[in-house]
């Protein structure tokens, strides 16, 4: 293991030298800093393994910055340990400071070996929590410049990242409160994203069951690059085309303003799978000054949850939809059932009574199904209805309608069809039925024919069981004909 990096923030005018020369013994490289904000400015710039921190530092305490950095994303798996001087300390921020270990001062001056042994191991158990500059600066969640020596800037810059996640917070609960509908989310995603960083072009993708993204665009811009930008961003995330885009604003041109600054921000779980993304971009080459970094990168955090509940509302819509479709659908057959029918024939006689239009039915029987379903067995049965069904729906128009009525019987709804051309489609129907039969008719085979009774909608009768007895009468004329033919 390379050499533990200890930053060790001690009051000037209370150190603790002998911890300090003891880790130094043990092999550890000692960062001593004279106050909080000099100890922040170190990890920020210099990464380290592990916190000491005294809790009488002259600016913050030691309990306040570990509060700070064990809250902060970025920097929360660092171990720390605080160093208290007051034996009963029970205090608020004691138990805020989330310190991986609190030691009384007097234990550590009584014991600095033991207190060493204990740095060491939490650093080792948490060598993967050891940062780096070039880690933080790729997270600027606590981003700026600080120092002991200059304390009213130290203190405006924390307090400037910390208004920036309160502001970020603050937006994204209005954001969580419109998942329900999407136009209203977007509409508020990209409100937000104009308020805080008056960004050219912005965009947000989310990886829902049918993954979807929106784009804004303030200001004409180059269209090769833009494309560039939203391609590297979906690949990133596994998609292999643009995910169902929308955009919105001004239009894409080969002459168009070339993007200067663009951030992808790619948003993950809890449990590393990725969720969307947002993406920002800027004409202007200015740079991106600390506070809008910071303010990104807590957008970034903050937009975990309300990813996850857009992508699960997106996933109870698609279970609800296909629930409402099963519920509508015969499951052998594949057409629509009988309730489904009942409510469309309602409809529609409704609207032809109005219109004054005609409409017809079928309804179709197939012939000897008891027999077919005694002989070769219900699987049988169930794949001649199946088989059936395919069939006879790709002779029907568009605007027709087939459902399954009863056990063996079909019906097909014909809006704006009068008996002639009822009966045309019928004929159509039992041809394409008596197709199904093969060339040399074996035992092993069941010979499928249909019988068809026709009618016609009485615009006196807004009944739709009118239309439905007549239908059955005339398939019962067709059945006393001898079957496979049909009858009004």
């Amino acid at each position: 293991m390379s050499e533990i990096k200890v930053i060790l923030a001690e009051n000037p005018d209370d150190p603790m030298l002998t911890l300090r020369e003891s880790l130094k013994k043990n092999g550890c490289q000692v960062a001593v800093c004279a106050s909080g904000f000099d100890a922040l400015d170190e990890v920020i710039n210099s990464g380290a393994n592990i916190l000491v921190l005294t809790d009488n530092l002259p600016d913050i305490t030691g309990f306040q910055l570990s509060c700070l950095l064990k809250s902060t994303i970025v920097t929360g798996s660092l171990p720390v340990v605080l160093i208290s001087s007051n034996e009963n300390d029970d205090s608020f921020w004691k138990r805020a400071s989330l310190a991986d270990s609190v030691l009384k001062r007097r234990q550590v001056e009584q014991s600095e070996l033991d207190s060493v042994k204990l740095i060491k191991r939490l650093a080792t158990l948490k060598s993967n929590a050891a940062l780096t500059p070039e880690q933080i600066d790729a997270q600027p969640v606590i981003s700026g410049s600080f120092g002991g020596n200059d304390l009213l800037r130290s203190f405006g810059g924390l307090l400037d990242g910390l208004l920036a996640e309160r502001l970020v917070r603050h937006f994204t609960r209005r954001l969580s409160a419109c998942v329900h509908d999407r136009a209203e989310f977007t509409t508020e995603f990209f409100d937000l994203i104009s308020r805080l960083f008056r960004p050219d072009v912005s965009g947000i993708i989310v990886m829902a069951p049918s993954p979807w993204s929106v784009y804004h665009i303030n200001k004409v811009i180059n269209k090769d690059i833009l494309e560039t930008l939203i391609y590297n961003a979906t690949t990133n995330l596994g998609l292999s085309a643009q995910a169902h885009a929308q955009f919105y604003g001004e239009a894409v041109d080969p002459r168009g303003a070339r993007l200067q600054k663009a951030r992808v921000l790619e948003i993950n779980g809890i449990n590393g799978a990725k969720l969307g993304a947002v993406l920002v971009g800027w004409t202007s080459d200015k740079d991106i000054d600390n506070v809008l970094k910071s303010a990104l990168e807590h957008l970034r955090d903050q937009l975990v949850p309300v990813l996850q509940l857009l992508i699960e509302k997106d996933r109870y819509g698609m279970l609800e939809a296909q629930a409402q479709y099963w519920s509508m659908v015969d499951p052998i057959s594949g057409l629509y059932n009988m309730e489904f029918f009942m409510g469309y024939l309602q409809q529609q006689l409704l609207f032809s009574q109005r219109q004054k239009l005609a409409v017809g039915l079928c309804i179709i029987d197939v012939d000897g199904f008891v027999g077919i379903t005694a002989q070769y067995g219900s699987e049988t049965g169930n794949l001649l209805l199946k088989t059936l069904s395919e069939k006879l729906s790709k002779c029907i128009r568009s605007s027709d309608l087939m459902a399954r009525y009863s056990g063996d019987q079909f019906v097909v709804v014909l809006p704006n069809t009068d008996m002639a051309g009822t009966k045309i489609l019928a004929d159509k129907l039992r041809t394409e039925a008596e197709k199904l039969n093969p060339a040399e008719q074996t035992g092993r085979s069941p010979r499928v024919t249909i019988s068809v009774g026709c009618a016609q909608f009485n615009q006196h009768d807004m009944a739709p069981e009118a239309i439905i007895k007549d239908a059955k009468d005339a398939l019962l004329r067709a059945k006393e004909k001898g079957r496979n033919c049909v009858s009004e």
